[in-house]
């Protein structure tokens, strides 16, 4: 017997000291629709949570997954806290007449924000104002 379309989806979990939501729908077609909401209830600590959606066989092994999907969101007092993103892709059709379930996977997924600010413009900018050389 095979499985009725559409097929949706959807999960919750605490991810990095944050939260992250993802619903989808996958057509007979194979066009996955997502919607992910990542946020946080924390004052001055942001995180990056990744997201991607497993496709299954009968036992449970996954045959396929989308790309993960990786989105941050900065502290309640920063900036930014709370953000929500639409995505999508393509289930192949081999896949998708194999599929007999699906595994949503949200995970912390941290960067290291610091080196990248201290190569950028802004952040070159501030350390040779606050640079101090060391005498030899």
């Amino acid at each position: 017997m095979g499985i009725s379309f559409p097929i949706n989806g959807e999960r919750h979990d605490d991810v990095g000291g944050g939260h992250m939501n993802t619903s989808f729908t996958i057509n007979s077609n194979g066009n996955l629709y997502a919607t992910t909401r990542t946020w946080t209830n924390v004052k001055m600590m942001g995180f990056t949570g990744g997201v991607f959606i497993a496709i299954t066989d009968e036992n449970g092994f996954p045959i396929w997954a989308t790309e993960q999907h990786r989105y941050g969101v900065d502290g309640q007092w920063i900036n930014r806290s709370d953000r929500t993103e639409t995505w999508q892709a393509t289930v192949p059709p081999d896949i998708l007449s194999r599929a007999k379930g699906y595994a949503i996977i949200q995970q912390h997924t941290p960067r290291p924000r610091v080196l990248e600010w201290l190569k950028s413009e802004e952040g070159q900018g501030i350390i040779l104002a606050a640079v101090v050389i060391l005498s030899m």
